[in-house]
């Protein structure tokens, strides 16, 4: 009986190292995904840098989850070709991961041109090396700045007030709207 749980403990020992030299090596293979998801795009961007990993993946997900407010958009569609956008962004932002793809979506159903978005995404500290949020008061991420005739009309920071359907109405249509931060 002592000979079989000798065994028997030999036999545990040798899968238990086994599998811990499994689990070492998995851990290992990560490691260089977590570091590629640590690196973070700054300057001027297009939508496509959001089709590759990383950023394909939050993008895709917020992208596909969000219900459009169909009726919403269809109030302000023919209005918003009046205007260009200068989204600010992190790809290191949790708000801009979750509002940038779903603004993009609104965006697309309208069939918005895409020349007539500039998106910029920024350091943590919210700049560029190019300096292009120098003078445009960028203090949270995402920021959605609308623009008529090469005036700023007003802008959603950080969050809608509503959601963003309904902040885009109200900023279109020249309702009073004041974003999360404007009153500081």
């Amino acid at each position: 009986m002592m000979k079989y749980t000798w065994i028997l403990v030999s036999v545990i020992f040798l899968f238990g190292c086994n599998l811990q030299k499994k689990k070492e090596t998995s851990q290992k293979t990560a490691i260089p995904q977590i570091e590629e998801v640590t690196n973070d795009l700054i300057g001027k961007i297009t939508r496509s840098n959001f089709e590759v990993l990383p950023y394909a993946a939050w993008f895709t997900q917020n992208y596909n989850n969000y219900n459009l407010d169909k009726q919403t958009i269809a109030s302000f569609e023919e209005v918003l070709s009046d205007y260009e956008i200068t989204i600010f962004m992190g790809t290191w932002c949790g708000d801009s991961k979750r509002e940038v793809p779903v603004f993009y979506k609104i965006l697309d159903e309208t069939e918005f041109d895409p020349k007539k978005i500039t998106l910029i995404a920024v350091s943590e500290y919210k700049d560029t090396p190019e300096g292009f949020e120098k003078g445009r008061n960028i203090t949270h991420v995402p920021t959605f700045i609308f623009e008529k005739n090469g005036v700023e009309s007003n802008r959603i920071v950080e969050s809608p007030i509503a959601t963003l359907e309904m902040d885009i109405y109200s900023i279109l249509t020249n309702k009073e709207y004041q974003h999360t931060y404007s009153k500081f």
